[in-house]
């Protein structure tokens, strides 16, 4: 919620009268784009990479789990954390900023939903790389 505040004090003076949305709620979609990139992006890049200079992903791909499952369960944790939050952040921003409340609310679970494959993707990608 810092960062939303962040957010906010910074796209201040953007003038926003003609588009609909205001200063909050354009906070609000940036941080629930941030948690696609500081909680899921960040965090999987630098456990794909520990767990890899560490030997354990050679190590378990010596089992009976697939690497799709591998990297599904290290992914896990960080992905059902960055939906809480962007739950949190939706739920503070009706709460304690007063925000409407969205009105398509299956078209932010489904972006919410189809941003995190995307980003694990993307970090997994990275590491391979490096």
């Amino acid at each position: 919620m810092a960062m939303v505040g962040v957010i906010k004090s910074a796209t201040t003076p953007i003038d926003l009268d003609g588009t609909g949305i205001s200063v909050a709620e354009a906070a609000m979609t940036g941080g629930i784009g941030m948690t696609l990139i500081i909680v899921d992006y960040s965090n999987l890049a630098s456990a794909y990479t520990a767990w890899r200079e560490a030997l354990s992903l050679k190590r378990l791909r010596t089992g009976e789990v697939s690497d799709p499952e591998i990297l599904a369960g290290i992914a896990l944790p960080a992905v059902v954390l960055a939906l809480a939050q962007c739950g949190l952040m939706v739920a503070a921003g009706a709460a304690l900023l007063h925000l409407k409340v969205p009105q398509r609310p299956e078209l932010l679970v489904a972006g919410a939903l189809l941003g995190r494959p995307v980003s694990t993707a993307g970090s997994r990608t990275v590491t391979a790389v490096s």
